[in-house]
């Protein structure tokens, strides 16, 4: 099957998020092929939106980028809910460790 030539919308979503967190890691298009066992080229495409990723791929990719699965498809702009998921992800671990505390605290007393 041929390569599209403008991207898919689903796709060029995706494709950025990789972008973005392959950014965020300062790593290079070649390097993140030899983590993930990617070709280049193909690497390149997928962040352009220009090929929908399978659930395989997406899943090599996230492994080489140190994030699960659904962070890949997980917009902040979305919903409120991945809002928090992608806010929780950028903290440390001592930091998320004290937020997760207090949404605890909060729920127990919600819960009386």
């Amino acid at each position: 099957m041929p390569r599209r030539t403008t991207p898919d919308p689903i796709s060029a979503k995706i494709g950025a998020r990789i972008r973005e967190l392959r950014a965020e890691r300062v790593m290079t298009l070649i390097e993140l092929a030899e983590v993930s066992g990617l070709n280049k080229g193909h690497l390149s495409s997928i962040e352009q939106g220009l090929v929908r990723i399978n659930f395989t791929t997406l899943v090599q990719l996230a492994r080489a980028l140190g994030v699960q699965p659904m962070i890949l498809v997980t917009f902040s702009d979305e919903h409120p809910l991945a809002r928090l998921v992608e806010h929780w992800r950028k903290l440390s671990p001592e930091a998320l460790s004290r937020e997760l505390d207090e949404v605890r605290t909060l729920l127990k007393r919600m819960g009386n």
